[in-house]
């Protein structure tokens, strides 16, 4: 009968409602938020590094580039700091095509067997200079 009674009474109570449906809420709030967060902070490292590249890109392209290019690698290493982990390792490859049509395109390599698969010691022709 105490039981009973206790049980109608706390169905009656509204006061503690506010803070229960605020936990129920909030973890998904909180999850959210931290997402918008996680999401922004991505596209501002993006754009500091498609900015640093960019920049980089049409600094090579001076007439002066070769005697600055450890500068131009060092300003770019500098950017890509800025917002990286402390320990990240960052690896800069140059490479210049003559147009868009170029880029992901195979070298032309001199066949010696015809398999189209440039062997060791077989030549290629190193069209943006990387190489490989």
């Amino acid at each position: 009968m105490i039981r009973l009674s206790l049980i109608k009474r706390l169905r009656r109570e509204e006061k503690g409602a506010t803070l229960v449906e605020f936990a129920i809420v909030a973890p998904v709030l909180i999850l959210m938020i931290m997402g918008i967060f996680d999401m922004a902070h991505s596209q501002y490292t993006s754009a500091l590094i498609n900015g640093a590249m960019q920049k980089a890109g049409r600094d090579l392209t001076l007439e002066s580039a070769g005697s600055n290019e450890q500068a131009i690698d060092t300003l770019v290493t500098n950017q890509i700091m800025n917002v990286a982990p402390a320990s990240a390792t960052i690896t800069l490859d140059k490479l210049a095509h003559f147009d868009f049509s170029d880029i992901g395109e195979a070298e032309q390599i001199v066949e010696d067997d015809g398999n189209q698969i440039c062997d060791p010691g077989e030549t290629y022709i190193d069209s943006n200079g990387n190489g490989q």
